[in-house]
């Protein structure tokens, strides 16, 4: 009996060592209550740089991206997304982002309703560092002839190693789409 109960120590002791010594690398999510590796402070800020950087320039109007937009000239319309987008977006991922019009996803719709986009508020968080993802939310305000409406727009993006998007697997608008599309309709 008395050698059973040593046993028994013995074996608690190692896995609470064990579960100790296992989780002392790893942070819990607050948001969603999961474990995740922890990612240093200075490359989860520079991530989220580039993702606000991403979601200034995809949700601004500017003069020169009317100017495009009124081109059919699609040379043009490449060079400037390789422009505004390229420092930002892996080599790997930059010619699906083009090729699914990922670049114009939102601007486009709001050029063609007349309208003119500028974020107000952006936020991004850490959704799971293992995968370097990170879900935003972004505050539009959309003003077309005097009138201005304010939208949310959230979405999920992934980013390699070099802290550049390797994915946009969401990006939800559809708020937006609606002001857009009820302009149309009037």
């Amino acid at each position: 009996m008395k050698g059973l109960f040593i046993k028994l120590v013995i074996l608690t002791s190692a896995l609470i060592l064990f579960a100790g010594c296992s989780s002392s690398n790893l942070t819990t999510s607050k948001d969603k209550g999961e474990n995740t590796s922890t990612v240093s402070s200075k490359t989860n800020s520079k991530n989220v740089k580039t993702i606000k950087t991403f979601l200034e320039r995809e949700l601004t109007t500017t003069n020169e991206l009317k100017e495009i937009l009124n081109s059919d000239d699609i040379p043009a319309q490449n060079q400037y997304l390789k422009e505004t987008y390229g420092s930002l977006i892996a080599n790997e991922y930059f010619e699906k982002f083009v090729n699914t019009n990922l670049g114009f996803a939102v601007l486009l719709p709001a050029h063609s309703a007349g309208y003119e986009l500028k974020p107000t508020n952006m936020d991004v968080q850490l959704e799971n560092s293992k995968f370097n993802s990170y879900t935003f939310k972004a505050e539009v305000e959309c003003s077309k002839d005097g009138k201005t409406n304010t939208s949310t727009i959230t979405g999920y993006m992934t980013l390699n190693d070099q802290g550049k998007i390797s994915g946009i697997t969401r990006f939800d608008f559809n708020d937006l789409q609606e002001i857009f599309h009820s302009a149309k309709a009037k």
